[in-house]
């Protein structure tokens, strides 16, 4: 399995919220293919950054309930995917401050 064809969003912060990011899972052979949309990019208080998968709060108050859209079961899988998508975002936030400081 690997990730390709990763868009980066880049947004205002909120919330330690930086990007959003959209990809496709693809196993090596080329005959599974899935769509991630949404990923959030989040930077974490030790100046690195994680991602977060889309989910929806129901309820309200105490019963308020979170519902994944989609998430890895496992930490190798959730390797296989916030790997590149952190590595493509740094990329892209390395040129973007080299442009601004030009």
């Amino acid at each position: 399995m690997k990730i390709e064809e990763i868009n980066i969003i880049s947004i205002k912060p909120k919330k330690g919220l930086v990007a959003i990011a959209n990809c496709v899972l693809r196993d090596d052979k080329g005959d599974f293919a899935m769509y991630l949309s949404n990923i959030g990019i989040v930077a974490k208080a030790d100046d690195g950054f994680r991602i977060s998968f889309p989910f929806r709060n129901v309820g309200e108050g105490e019963n308020i309930k979170r519902f994944n859209y989609y998430h890895p079961i496992n930490r190798y899988t959730l390797g296989l995917i916030d790997k590149p998508i952190i590595e493509r975002y740094l990329r892209l936030k390395e040129t973007l401050d080299e442009s601004i400081h030009t």
